[in-house]
């Protein structure tokens, strides 16, 4: 009996490992499609590494059909709306400076040049990407990684400049002929404040675990039930750790929109499954002698910890939009440095804005 397999083949060596080996004699194609819809034109001219990859988020085309809303994609702006939200060449074509190597910067680069403008991207680190490698770390988020690589390759075929190590303030000889400048300056881990122990080398952000800045011991301690603390005590557990995640409010990853109920369905089952310690209507109050104090219904309770994850969100980065605004120069402010969100806001923000300078 002829066997035709969906879901997550839009990995073309995947789909044809798969053909060639005799597991399935068909591939069957949705969501890679509505990511890119050339995907098969391209693997046939043996392009493959310009096929935009789907990122298995479900923000664009699951989450859309939720709310009653027409399907799309997170990083396909355009898609179900094509004849209307294409890209064309601007009338008058300008010196675009793009500030802020993450996903938004990259897509508004991408688009700015597709429309005929002069681009040139500056970002103040030794690498592009943003938050983009601590959301790959674990194995279970790599197609994140996909999406970073796919950029790198439309960036240099496009011939984008980009300058690394380059930080940009109002005073950057980069600016003076600069006719728009796009902020992409993105966010940071919030901090926490004023509570026991805070500074403690034990204390660390998601993205220090994630990027292995500081190392883990074998109890941890999470600070924040939405996505980010979710996937990192997901990540830690299957690796033998022993994982607690600590949460004010009365559910995990009850806190806002940012997670659709696909993705967020399964990893509360991963969750449950590999036994994560999880504490809601809790309150973390202070850090001692190895242990992270939590405040709960029923008094303090003290539990082992060789480290205390901050995941409590992120906040925008955007004092220099207000700065190079002053110097007369048309600014657009997008992704996290205007509203900390997800992917999908960060490439549809940055569409919306480079086609339209």
């Amino acid at each position: 009996m002829p066997i035709i397999m969906g879901g997550k083949m839009g990995d073309p060596q995947l789909a044809q490992d798969s053909i060639k080996n005799g597991s399935i004699d068909f591939v069957g194609l949705a969501r890679p499609l509505l990511t890119d819809p050339e995907w098969p034109n391209k693997v046939m001219k043996n392009r493959e590494e310009q096929i935009r990859p789907c990122i298995g988020c479900h923000d664009g085309c699951l989450q859309r059909i939720f709310n009653h809303k027409p399907i799309s994609c997170s990083v396909n702006p355009a898609c179900g709306r094509e004849k209307i939200y294409n890209i064309e060449k601007a009338l008058e074509p300008k010196r675009v400076i793009v500030i802020g190597g993450g996903i938004a910067g990259l897509e508004s680069a991408r688009v700015a040049k597709l429309a005929g403008h002069e681009v040139k991207l500056f970002e103040k680190s030794d690498q592009i990407g943003g938050h983009i490698y601590e959301a790959a770390a674990p194995d279970f988020k790599k197609a994140d990684e996909k999406l970073l690589d796919w950029y790198r390759v439309e960036l240099e075929r496009l011939a984008v400049p980009m300058y690394l190590n380059t930080a940009i303030d109002k005073d950057s000889k980069e600016l003076d002929d600069a006719q728009a400048v796009i902020i992409a300056t993105g966010s940071v881990p919030v901090r926490l404040r004023n509570i026991e122990g805070i500074d403690e080398p034990q204390i660390c952000s998601a993205d220090d675990i994630l990027l292995a800045k500081k190392p883990v011991g074998d109890d941890v301690v999470i600070i924040g039930g939405g996505l980010v603390g979710c996937e990192v005590a997901l990540w830690l557990k299957n690796q033998g750790k022993q994982v607690t995640v600590v949460e004010y409010l009365s559910k995990v990853m009850d806190g806002g929109a940012d997670t659709n109920w696909a993705n967020k369905s399964m990893l509360l089952d991963l969750m449950e499954e590999a036994q994560v310690n999880i504490m809601t209507s809790s309150k973390f109050v202070g850090y001692k002698n190895g242990h992270a104090h939590i405040e709960t219904a029923n008094g303090i309770e003290q539990i082992v910890a060789d480290n205390v994850c901050i995941a409590v969100g992120y906040s925008s980065v955007n004092d220099l939009h207000d700065e190079i605004l002053s110097r007369g120069k048309d600014t657009y402010l997008i992704g996290d440095a205007r509203k900390v969100s997800n992917i999908m806001n960060a490439v549809w923000d940055a569409y919306e804005v480079a086609r339209n300078i």
